[in-house]
């Protein structure tokens, strides 16, 4: 009897390469995840939609994403034409439902395309939006500020850390 290798399943291959076969007005189309340069190209093409994205709240619905992406269809597009191969005027006349269903399976398979720019997005939003230290209030003698106890200061476990605060900003998109 033999043995069978645990690493040797379909889960690992879907995790290093989720590609995904999904049926289009009877056709058979890849869905692909960006490759890296791909993913340099999908980004400056979807510039538009990626930054109204970063600027939904963390507990954005499925649906107010939806209503997001019919706001930028070009943008949408040609993302989807980028992940399927398939030219933009093939897609914008696939039947609604072809089109919703190609639609969540490109935002699943390049889930990770979308939370790496958002995550990035909210981060320097909230690095931008954090107050600055003046070189004023560096040189003051620390009588002249307010004392503050260690239980004031942020730590990683009560949200002070950096991805923790991008978080709070509504730098997740959903799964």
């Amino acid at each position: 009897m033999a043995e069978e290798n645990p690493r040797d399943t379909d889960g690992d291959a879907a995790i290093l390469q989720p590609d995904t076969d999904i049926t289009l007005a009877g056709e058979t189309v890849t869905v692909r995840r960006f490759r890296y340069g791909e993913s340099l190209k999908a980004q400056k093409e979807a510039e538009g939609l990626l930054t109204a994205l970063a600027e939904m709240p963390a507990d954005a619905t499925l649906q107010s994403i939806l209503d997001l992406i019919a706001s930028h269809p070009d943008d949408w597009l040609r993302l989807m034409a980028r992940s399927t191969g398939r030219d933009v005027d093939w897609l914008a006349d696939l039947h609604d439902a072809d089109g919703h269903n190609l639609a969540l399976t490109v935002w699943q398979v390049n889930q990770s395309f979308f939370r790496l720019r958002l995550m990035t997005r909210g981060l320097s939003r909230t690095l931008r939006q954090a107050p600055s230290t003046s070189s004023a209030s560096l040189s003051k003698p620390d009588t002249d500020r307010s004392t503050t106890s260690p239980s004031d200061t942020p730590s990683p476990s009560s949200g002070g850390s950096p991805s923790a605060t991008a978080g709070a900003a509504g730098t997740h998109a959903p799964s």
